[in-house]
């Protein structure tokens, strides 16, 4: 329960705190007005008024705002390899699909799928611009930026929703040898080298009830954000960063509904007079205007400090510990490992095959062994090259 609370508080540390610092103004305000507030005295009394014939009310009329979502796209970037030299474990012209590493040996070559999703039977132009970005940087400083476009691609007149667009690389020739140049220029304790990926997909829509619409999508999505990178080691080589990205477009439009006519107004009733203010309530509402600040001051310390991630992970492990068995994870190279996306989804494999599951606390890893098939999860990705290496 309590790892469930930290976890709906990591991320809102922002709106938490601002919400608690209000409270508390509002609760001192409250307390404040108690303490100052006039005596109150009974209404003069005020002379009857002829009754007037009634009549019946009116109903009413009001505008208001509806959305409507009248366009939706979706980019992603699929990685695949083609086995091209037969092993104990891949068989030649096998295609492996997000493999959390590839072997060089077998599968020199990478390809990247891009491919678009939008809402069927609009009419839409797409364009795609796939950049390859090399930054060298010594001493802090950037001394040498390589923008490379790859690919420009348009597709026009789209209706079936869906377009797509490959590139395949040589990983030895096209990712490692510019990194290996840049080392006989430079020592390794001199600079570093990044190379990553930037995609750019821009759309404009047909007419839709008189309007086009246009935009763009592009990953990483913010400036210095998650881009999606190609990363080597010694006999291995693995993709990371984000592969997808959406976008939804939205009008407001109105439609005017009709309200039942207002009930009579209650007779309005005046509280008795007051001659001293109610200290007591003045006394709670302080307390618990000084606890709002206290517990938002709380909030915005410690807050911060919480590992989302991490959280998520625990959250998930003790809402399965029945299903979950602590264990060591023994790598060998006759095992194909299936990367699953959550320790839910790990669980539901689990079920399905009637298998446990095994958290190796020294890797951060779940697995669920099925044959030769190894099914894990992994809230470390830096735990891949430890893996590879094994």
């Amino acid at each position: 329960m309590l790892t469930r609370l930290k976890l709906r508080l990591a991320g809102n540390e922002k709106q938490l705190t601002i919400a608690f610092a209000v409270l508390g103004v509002v609760l001192l305000a409250g307390a404040a007005y108690v303490y100052a507030a006039p005596l109150l005295t009974a209404p003069a009394q005020q002379p009857e008024q002829p009754e007037q014939p009634e009549q019946p009310a009116e109903p009413r009329t009001e505008t208001e705002v509806v959305p409507n979502r009248v366009f939706s796209i979706n980019a992603s970037i699929i990685d695949s390899a083609v086995v091209q030299e037969d092993s104990e474990r891949y068989e030649d012209g096998r295609v492996l699909r997000r493999y959390p590493a590839y072997f060089k040996q077998y599968t020199p070559d990478l390809t990247l799928n891009i491919t678009t999703r939008s809402t069927p039977n609009v009419t839409v132009d797409i364009r795609k611009e796939l950049i390859s970005q090399r930054e060298v940087t010594r001493d802090d400083e950037l001394v040498y930026v390589d923008n490379r476009t790859l690919t420009n691609r348009s597709h026009f007149a789209v209706t079936d929703g869906r377009t797509v667009w490959e590139r395949t690389f040589n990983v030895e020739d096209e990712i490692e040898d510019p990194r290996a140049r840049v080392d006989e220029d430079f020592s390794a304790d001199e600079v570093s080298f990044d190379r990553r990926f930037i995609l750019n997909i821009y759309y404009e829509t047909e007419p839709i009830n008189g309007t086009r619409y246009s935009g763009s999508l592009q990953i990483p999505e913010t400036p210095g954000g998650d881009s999606f990178e190609i990363n080597t080691a010694d006999e291995v080589y693995w993709v990371s960063g984000k592969q997808s990205v959406n976008e939804t477009v939205w009008n407001n439009g109105t439609r005017t509904v009709t309200l039942p006519p207002p009930d009579d107004p209650e007779p309005v009733e005046t509280e008795p007079d007051r001659p001293e203010p109610d200290l007591q309530l003045v006394g709670i509402l302080t307390m618990l205007g000084l606890a709002a600040f206290a517990i938002g001051a709380v909030i915005a310390t410690k807050v911060p400090d919480i590992d989302e991630a991490e959280l998520r992970a625990e959250a998930e492990h003790e809402e399965y510990s029945e299903w979950i068995s602590e264990g060591e994870l023994v790598l060998d190279a006759t095992n194909e490992y299936v990367y699953v996306s959550s320790i839910e989804d790990l669980v539901n494999v689990a079920i399905d095959t009637d298998k446990r599951v095994i958290h190796d606390s020294d890797l951060s890893v779940y697995t669920v062994t099925d044959g030769e098939v190894i099914y894990y999860y992994t809230a470390e990705p830096s735990d891949l090259e430890r893996w590879a290496n094994i």
